[in-house]
């Protein structure tokens, strides 16, 4: 009987293993934005636009590349790209070279990038560096301008499940 079960246990393990490969990996930047908006805080392009128009102070970062915030950017934002967010966020000097603070920790800040996927990401990054007043854009510039053109972006696939 005990034999049995000694050869059983490394059947089982197997399994659960195989069966719990794929879970909690996430095919793609999309999939882990989606989940990761479920958590942060997010304002609508109203509530935004309500900012804007009554002069509220906050801060308005545009997450996305160059080419994309000239090619169209809300008026008011600063360029952010993602891939600097983390590094120049706390850093007085770059601050002090766009004329302003760097931002404080309790500082209201929106973030915002084509569809809100790379700013939902953006704010999770500034959430766990201690910013605690961070929002994202619902939908993005898409949302804020539907009728801009924004460049195609080709989808990429994951490699669990394809």
């Amino acid at each position: 009987m005990m034999k049995n079960r000694n050869k059983l246990i490394p059947i089982i393990l197997f399994s659960v293993v195989l069966f719990f490969s794929c879970n909690g990996i996430y095919e793609n930047g999309s999939e882990l934005s989606e989940d990761v908006n479920n958590y942060i805080p997010q304002i609508s392009v109203n509530e935004l636009k309500t900012k804007i128009d009554s002069n509220q102070e906050f801060l308005l970062i545009d997450v996305r590349q160059a080419v994309e915030y000239e090619s169209g950017n809300i008026e008011g934002s600063m360029l952010l790209p993602r891939g600097n967010l983390e590094f120049l966020i706390s850093d007085s000097l770059f601050w002090e070279e766009q004329f302003m603070y760097a931002p404080e920790k309790d500082d209201e800040i929106i973030i915002y990038s084509q569809k809100g996927e790379r700013a939902a990401l953006a704010v999770q990054s500034l959430i766990n560096l201690s910013f605690k007043n961070v929002k994202n854009l619902t939908g993005g510039y898409s949302a804020y301008d539907p009728n801009h053109k924004a460049e195609p972006v080709k989808k990429e696939s994951g490699a669990c499940g394809d």
